[in-house]
């Protein structure tokens, strides 16, 4: 993925307008967390948006909240869609 095609992506989900570095555009920029729900945070390891999930959810359980984190190894992302998941990798109760 280059830095040109993540700009295109970036822009087909909010408009340049949009305060991008704002709660509203990412969650990544939300300030006192401690109040958000529980929350499971799924990543795939050869996923561009890995890390900023993984920043996330760590950010989440810094601020005291019930996460479950996963990274799936070997997974793209949009590996959910393609619906190849063994039952084993599915069962992370």
């Amino acid at each position: 993925m280059t830095h040109d095609a993540m700009i295109w992506f970036w822009n087909q989900y909010l408009a340049e307008s949009f305060g991008r570095i704002e709660p509203g555009g990412s969650l990544l920029y939300a300030g006192d967390l401690s109040e958000f729900p529980p929350a499971v945070i799924l990543t795939a390891e050869h996923d561009v948006l890995r890390d900023e999930g993984e920043v996330y959810a760590g950010r989440l359980q810094k601020a005291g909240v019930l996460t479950d984190v996963r990274r799936f190894a070997g997974r793209i992302h949009g590996f959910f869609s393609l619906l190849t998941l063994p039952d084993s990798e599915l069962d992370f109760q």
